[in-house]
C-alpha cells in the first residue's frame, strides 16, 4: 500500500514498520570523525587498544607519512579527530570557475541568479592576446557591479621562471586595475607543469618574489595557492611550503578534485575525506588561515549523457556538503566551459539550486551517530524560523537507518519527491536527499 504525504511517496509494507535500530557508531574510532560525541554507553579513554578498528586509518597514515613524515601523519591525525565536530554556518557554498571569459556575460549573470551563486572565478593567462585579457577585466567589473564575488586565477606562461620580472609586472598590472574588485588571487594551477624535482624549485620560487608587494598593496585580495590533486604526493607538498618567501603563508590551498573518469571521483567520499584530511594538515601545517582550503571540481566530460550528469551533479552537491560541514574548507568551486550553454546544463542547474534553496544560511550543528560511518552520511542543519533539516546519503547499497526527529518533506538534490519510511526511519541511497524536520 502507498499514500502521498506532504508531497513525497509514503511506503506502508511490513517490512517499512519494523522498527531496525540503527547500529552503533564507536566515537571518532573510524579515520572519519563524527560530531565529537561519544555514541551512547560508549567510553573512548577505557578502549582496549587490541580492540580498536585501527585498519581504517591506514591509508590516511601512509598518505600522511609520504607527505610529509611524521609530522604531517600527526597533523593530518590531528584533522581527522576534528572533522564534523563544530557548527558551520553555510553561506556562498558553491562558486562557479569559468575555463574562458563567457562570450555573452548576461546570460550568465541570468543563470546564476537563477540557480542562486553568487561567487566566480574567471581565469587570465599571461601570454593570451590583449583583447581576451581586456575582455576578462570588463567580465570583472560588470560581475562586481551586480554584487558578485570574484576570485582571477592567473597563469603564468610556459616557461615564465625563465623571466620572472615580466610576470611581476603582468600581475600587478592586473591588480591595479582590478584589484580592489576582487576577494581572491589564485597564483598559478599545478606547480608540477613547471618543475618535475626540487632542482627546478628556486627558480619557480622566483615567481613568487612578488607576494609581498601584492600582500602589501592589496591587502584585502587573498592570495590563493597553485591547485593540488595530491596532499600525500611529498614533492608538490615540499613546493607549496617553499614556493613563497620567508614568513608569508598563502591564505588558502587549493584541493583539485580528480577527474570525473576516474572511479574514485564519483563514489566513495571516504577517499575524498582523506584527501580533504591531508590538505586540512598541510594547510595547518604551512599556518595557512587556520587549516581552510578550497575545493574545485573538474568539469563534466564532453559527451556527457543525462545520467553521468546526474551522477557529477551529485558528487558535486555532496562533497560540497562534506567539505563545509567537515569544517575544513570555506568554499567549492566547480570549473565549467561557457561554451556549453544555459540551455545544455539544466541538471547542473536543478542541483545546484536546490542545494542553495535548502542550505544557504543554514547551520551544519552535527554528525549525526548512524549507520556505517565508512559509507552512510546524515547531517543535521539548522534553519533560522523553519524546522531543522537532514541531508543524507550512503555510498553502499540503500539501507533504512534511524533518525532523531520526525521529518515531513523529502526530495532529492534534483528536487524530485523521495520515498518516506515511518519515524524514526530515513531510507539512504546513493543520491543526497534533503529530509525536512516537521514543524
Amino acid at each position: 500500500m502507498r499514500e502521498s504525504h506532504k508531497g513525497a511517496l509514503m511506503d506502508l509494507d511490513r517490512r517499512s514498520r519494523e522498527i531496525v535500530p540503527a547500529r552503533r557508531a564507536p566515537g571518532s574510532r573510524e579515520w572519519i570523525s563524527l560530531s565529537g560525541q561519544l555514541a551512547p554507553g560508549a567510553d573512548e579513554s577505557g578502549d582496549d587498544p587490541a580492540a580498536l578498528a585501527w585498519l581504517p586509518l591506514l591509508p590516511l597514515c601512509l598518505a600522511g607519512f609520504r607527505g610529509g613524515r611524521l609530522p604531517l601523519l600527526l597533523d593530518a591525525c590531528a584533522c581527522r579527530r576534528n572533522l564534523f565536530r563544530e557548527p558551520v554556518d553555510f553561506s556562498h557554498a558553491l562558486a562557479i570557475r569559468y575555463l574562458a571569459p563567457p562570450a555573452n556575460l548576461a546570460d550568465e549573470l541570468a543563470w546564476l541568479r537563477e540557480i542562486g551563486v553568487r561567487q566566480v572565478t574567471l581565469p587570465l593567462t599571461q601570454d593570451e592576446l590583449a583583447a581576451r585579457q581586456r575582455k576578462t577585466l570588463e567580465a570583472i567589473r560588470s560581475l562586481h557591479g551586480e554584487g558578485f564575488r570574484i576570485t582571477l586565477a592567473l597563469q603564468p606562461r610556459r616557461g615564465a621562471q625563465e623571466e620572472p620580472e615580466a610576470w611581476h609586472r603582468f600581475c600587478q598590472e592586473v591588480f591595479l586595475q582590478v584589484g580592489w574588485q576582487l576577494e581572491g588571487a589564485q597564483l598559478g594551477d599545478g606547480p608540477a607543469d613547471w618543475f618535475q624535482d626540487l632542482r627546478g624549485l628556486p627558480a619557480a620560487a622566483k615567481l613568487f618574489a612578488n607576494v609581498p608587494v601584492l600582500r602589501g598593496e592589496f591587502p584585502g585580495v587573498a592570495l590563493l595557492a597553485p591547485g593540488l590533486e595530491d596532499f600525500g604526493a611529498r614533492l608538490p607538498v615540499q613546493t607549496l611550503r617553499l614556493l613563497l618567501p620567508d614568513g608569508y603563508v598563502w591564505d588558502r590551498l587549493t584541493l583539485r578534485a580528480p577527474a570525473w573518469r576516474e572511479l574514485a571521483s564519483v563514489e566513495r567520499d571516504a577517499a575524498f575525506l582523506r584527501q580533504l584530511t591531508l590538505a586540512c594538515a598541510v594547510a595547518r601545517r604551512s599556518g595557512s588561515s587556520r587549516g581552510k582550503v578550497r575545493v574545485l571540481f573538474p568539469p563534466s566530460p564532453a559527451g556527457c549523457g543525462t545520467a553521468a550528469e546526474e551522477r557529477i551533479a551529485c558528487c558535486v552537491a555532496r562533497r560540497t556538503v562534506l567539505a563545509l560541514a567537515s569544517g575544513v574548507a570555506d568554499r567549492t568551486a566547480l570549473e565549467l566551459d561557457p561554451a556549453v550553454g544555459v540551455a545544455e546544463r539544466q541538471v547542473f542547474s536543478l542541483a545546484f539550486r536546490e542545494l542553495n534553496a535548502q542550505l544557504e544560511g543554514a547551520r551544519f550543528e552535527r554528525r549525526v551517530h548512524t549507520g556505517e560511518p565508512g559509507r552512510d552520511f546524515v547531517l543535521e542543519f539548522s534553519r533560522v524560523s523553519q524546522p531543522p533539516l537532514l541531508v543524507g546519503w550512503t555510498d553502499g547499497e540503500p539501507r533504512p537507518v534511524s533518525v532523531p526527529f520526525r521529518t515531513g518533506e523529502v526530495n532529492d538534490f534534483l528536487c524530485r519527491p523521495v520515498p518516506m519510511l515511518p519515524h524514526p526511519r530515513i531510507r539512504l541511497t546513493r543520491s543526497l536527499a534533503y529530509f525536512n524536520g516537521q514543524p
